[in-house]
């Protein structure tokens, strides 16, 4: 457990979906299935069969359950509020959903009144700290649908550069005078521990900051450059920062540390409104849609990258460090009896649970999210194993919320998720999913369901569908970045998430290099350096940050088809894995020429792919043969221009290199302009240099 230690999150929350990279492997997946025990009445967490607190989520009613059963003093309130994901004494850090005819002022009054701290408030949601002893009746004001407990960001973890810079090929644009100067770069992470202490040297010397304190609560009005308390005893985003700064060197850097979706969304339309360009996000959170890139709440981090994009910023988000921690597949059930089957007749998905760690399993499946349409109600469950077996009647931990209960005492609204979040002493467990039956109509069995552990413990059942949240998005100005070691680029790393998504898009979208030497976790020479797609993705930030240097003009969508265009794509790779390949700049030297009517030119193929050695195969076309020609001859391509030109066209020229089993593109584009008396041409730009 050497580098899960390593990479344990060092906040005050204590949680951290964490990276699992170089830990042993801690399942053996070859031991026999865990066996289901005849019931018994043995004490645990309760199956659904009541209506108790029927709009809390399960975290929250199983601790309102817990202080109703106490003495009700202070004490016993804040012991009930310690099992909450993030608290402040005996107030616990919610969401309200609201139906759309809801008012959110009136919530917010009455919160007040109570005690209670409104932060964040949105058309369909408020966000605030309400006491323990409050939430039951707070969650049975007029238009509240549901009440969520918060999760804090999930990290993605894993003088000194990284050796990311040589692997994406950034050195040579940092050569020819392209370093991100003039770009506004923003990370948005958990923590900047050490920050002020890197200015000047491995980071600018200025750094803009928005730094939060608490859910809706930051430090000094809308913005510090003091940046005091973004250091919060979390080095993520510092070592991030490092990252995206090495492969960027002369960007400018803006810091947030929002701690809930509100705030998110309020640091995002903060970083719009200061001109940023390039966002990286190396953090996900729960999912919060039906898998296909949307989301019906408005302030999901879904929504809030199309926000971003439309602002003109980039978006580079960690896909995840789920490889192993994920299950995505149709729903299955041979012997009927109410239990999905991972495997063969595997009801189990057995996972090894170190003392003190922690599981935050969230399980979706098909539906549509806040529709009217029937829902299959699946619920979540957590048992202990002892001896090979477990007693499918006495889970230690479950959601089991009522997804199509119509009836007034158990009001359903039709969202197919649950989430489970235990803190374990240590052990083995099963986690099992299963259809309660307890309607007065059939409903069918949805046609796929996915199960990941946020947390990065190793599953005993895997099948893709680890992309988290918002990196599952399908908006074309974000990209989910995976993972692979600087050490040996064509292998991805196995705890990279893979896709697909639940609705079939290929994700990630491309794969950066990780485990590079950080000053924050270290040499890569000496140990493992920064490992995990928290790494990966500031490395593409700041190649997309060198790509908005050079060409300000470009969108964000066109910079996030500029990397995946020039990707080095791994002949016959699974898309699901590498998405577009890993991501690499081509030779940034540009030919200033102009070609007219008639006009010929030949470059230098080797120019163009400066990494490939002899043997190389060339494959060259033009999207306009009849205007511009291109062969590829002798190991140089020559470019014919047309006698008969279309004005206003544009053409673009690719070219693909392929050695081994690897392969590499460079497109350009020929541009025509009417200039009297004659029709030009111009290379705007050509990614080669010219012939000598």
């Amino acid at each position: 457990m050497r580098y899960r230690q390593h990479c344990k999150l060092a906040t005050v929350v204590g949680l951290a979906i964490g990276l699992t990279a170089f830990d042993a492997r801690a399942q053996d997946r070859e031991t026999e299935a865990v066996r289901k025990a005849p019931p018994s009445q043995a004490a645990g967490a309760s199956k659904k069969t009541s209506s108790e607190f029927a709009r809390l989520d399960s975290i929250l009613s199983a601790l309102v359950g817990q202080f109703e059963r106490s003495d009700h003093s202070p004490n016993a309130a804040r012991r009930a509020a310690s099992h909450a994901p993030m608290r402040r004494g005996s107030m616990v850090a919610v969401t309200f959903r609201l139906r759309a005819t809801a008012s959110g002022a009136a919530l917010v009054h009455w919160l007040r009144d109570n005690d209670a701290e409104p932060r964040n408030v949105g058309p369909d949601y408020v966000e605030a700290y309400v006491p323990v002893a409050l939430l039951s009746r707070a969650s049975q004001r007029l238009g509240v649908v549901r009440v969520q407990a918060i999760f804090p960001p999930l990290l993605k973890r894993g003088d000194a550069t990284s050796e990311g810079v040589a692997a994406h090929a950034a050195q040579r644009w940092h050569a020819n005078g392209w370093r991100g100067k003039g770009v506004k770069v923003g990370v948005i992470d958990g923590g900047f521990q050490d920050i002020s202490a890197l200015r000047g040297s491995e980071l600018p010397a200025h750094i803009v900051g928005r730094c939060y304190e608490s859910v809706g609560e930051m430090a000094t009005g809308e913005s510090t450059s003091s940046l005091g308390t973004c250091e919060n005893g979390e080095t993520h985003g510092t070592a991030v920062a490092e990252a995206l700064l090495d492969v960027a060197p002369d960007a400018a850097l803006y810091v947030a540390n929002p701690i809930s979706d509100g705030d998110l969304q309020a640091t995002v339309d903060w970083m719009i409104a200061e001109g940023v360009k390039v966002v990286n996000y190396s953090i996900g959170t729960a999912w919060d849609g039906p898998g296909d890139g949307t989301s019906p709440y408005s302030e999901s981090p879904l929504n809030t990258v199309d926000r971003a994009v439309r602002g003109g910023i980039f978006w580079a988000n960690s896909a995840g460090n789920e490889g192993e921690s994920a299950w995505l597949g149709a729903f299955q059930d041979s012997d009927a009896d109410g239990f999905h089957e991972f495997g063969a007749g595997e009801d189990c998905n057995r996972v090894d649970v170190s003392h003190g760690e922690s599981l935050y399993v969230q399980l979706r499946w098909q539906g549509e999210w806040g529709g009217a349409a029937p829902l299959a109600d699946l619920d979540l469950y957590l048992y202990e194993v002892v001896a090979g077996t477990y007693d499918p009647s006495a889970p230690v931990a479950g959601s089991n919320l009522y997804q199509n209960d119509r009836s007034p005492e158990r009001p359903g609204i039709g969202v197919p998720s649950e989430i489970l979040f235990f803190q374990s002493l240590g052990g083995e467990y099963c986690l099992t999913v299963e259809q309660f039956s307890g309607y007065s109509y059939a409903t069918p069995q949805p046609g796929w369901v996915q199960l990941i552990d946020h947390s990065g413990n190793t599953l005993r059942w895997t099948r893709g569908g680890g992309i988290g949240n918002p990196a599952e998005s399908a908006n074309p100005g974000m990209l989910a970045v995976g993972a692979a070691s600087w050490r040996s680029p064509a292998e991805i790393d196995y705890y990279s998430s893979r896709g697909p998504t639940p609705d079939g898009r290929v994700k990630p979208d491309i794969v950066g290099v990780d485990q590079g030497t950080s000053i924050t976790y270290g040499s890569a020479s000496s140990g493992t350096g920064f490992a995990g797609t928290s790494q990966s993705s500031p490395h593409v930030a700041g190649l997309a940050a060198l790509i908005a240097g050079r060409w300000p003009r470009l969108a964000a969508v066109e910079v996030a088809s500029y990397l995946r265009d020039h990707a080095a794509r791994a002949i016959g790779a699974d898309p699901n894995v590498w998405g577009s390949g890993l991501a690499k700049l081509p030779s940034p030297a540009v030919v200033n020429r102009v070609l007219a009517s008639g006009d010929r030119l030949t470059l230098r193929l080797a120019a163009m792919f400066p990494d490939f050695s002899a043997g190389v195969t060339y494959v060259a076309r033009s999207s306009q043969p009849d205007a511009v020609s291109v062969v590829v001859r002798g190991g140089r391509l020559q470019i014919a221009v047309s006698d008969d030109l279309t004005p206003d066209a544009t053409v673009t020229i690719t070219v693909t290199a392929t050695q081994g089993g690897r392969s590499e593109t460079v497109r350009f584009q020929v541009a025509v302009e009417a200039i009297v008396p004659s029709i030009l041409w111009r290379l705007l730009p050509l990614i080669a240099e010219p012939d000598a």
